[in-house]
C-alpha cells in the first residue's frame, strides 16, 4: 500500500525574511540539518493567508512547528494529510494542531471536508493529498512566491525517558505500525507483531514524534 504524508505549517506571524531566518535553526533543533534528499520542504507565501512551510512528513511536521513557534515566538497552525492507496481509491486522513510558543501542541480543527467523494479529488495519489491538505487548510489560491529546500536527517541519540525506550523496542520488534492521533491529543499505537496478532498502546503526541524520530520514520 502507498502512503504519502504531507504537513502545512502556516502562521500569519512570519514575514518572509523571518521565516528564511527561523527555518534552518527550528529544523536542526528536531533532527534536520540543510542539504540531502531525506526530506523535502516547501516554503510558500500565501499573503493574506500567512507564510507556509509544506513538509513531506507528519511527525517531523508536529516538532518543526514547534521549533518554529519557539524560535519566532508566534503560534504555527499544523494541517496534516495522510493519503494511502493500493486498492480501487484513496483514503484520506486529516488532522488539525496549533503549536504555541510555551511548547504546546494542542489539537485544531480545519476546514471540514467530504473525503469520501470520487469527485472533488482528481490525479495521482501524490495530487490528490496535495489537493486535500490546501483544501483542508483553506487555502484558496496559489502562492505568490515560493521556494524549496531539500534536509537530511541527523542520526538519532537516545529515548528520553524508560517509557519511551520500552515503546521504542515494542516498535523495532513490530511487523508494522501506525499511530493515530486521538481527540485529547495523546496518539493511540496501532502495532502489528511480527508473531502475529496485533497490541495497543497509548502515548503522548511529543513522545509518538520522538518515537518516529528514533525509528527514523
Amino acid at each position: 500500500m502507498r502512503k504519502v504524508e504531507l504537513s502545512a505549517l502556516r502562521s500569519t506571524g512570519w514575514s518572509w525574511d523571518s521565516l528564511l531566518e527561523a527555518l534552518d535553526p527550528a529544523l536542526e533543533a528536531v533532527g534536520l540539518t540543510p542539504g540531502g534528499s531525506d526530506v523535502e520542504v516547501d516554503l510558500l507565501d500565501r499573503g493574506a493567508h500567512g507564510r507556509v512551510v509544506v513538509i513531506d512528513h507528519g511527525a517531523l511536521g508536529r516538532r518543526a512547528a514547534l521549533g518554529l513557534a519557539k524560535r519566532t515566538g508566534t503560534p504555527v497552525s499544523v494541517f496534516e494529510v495522510v493519503a494511502t492507496g493500493g486498492g480501487k481509491r484513496f483514503n484520506f486522513r486529516t488532522t488539525a494542531w496549533l503549536a504555541t510558543a510555551g511548547g504546546e501542541l494542542k489539537s485544531a480543527e480545519g476546514k471540514e471536508l467530504d473525503l469520501e467523494s470520487d469527485e472533488a479529488w482528481l490525479g495521482t495519489l501524490e495530487e490528490q493529498a496535495q489537493q486535500v491538505l490546501d483544501a483542508f487548510a483553506g487555502f484558496e489560491y496559489g502562492p505568490a512566491r515560493s521556494e524549496r529546500r531539500s534536509f537530511k536527517k541527523r542520526k538519532a541519540g537516545k529515548p528520553s525517558s524508560p517509557r519511551v525506550a520500552a515503546l521504542l523496542t515494542s516498535l523495532q520488534k513490530a511487523k508494522s505500525h501506525e499511530g493515530v492521533p486521538q481527540p485529547d491529543g495523546r496518539v493511540e499505537l496501532r502495532i502489528e507483531l511480527a508473531a502475529g496478532g496485533k497490541q495497543r498502546s497509548f502515548c503522548s503526541a511529543a513522545e509518538f514524534d520522538e518515537l518516529q524520530a528514533l525509528i527514523g520514520g
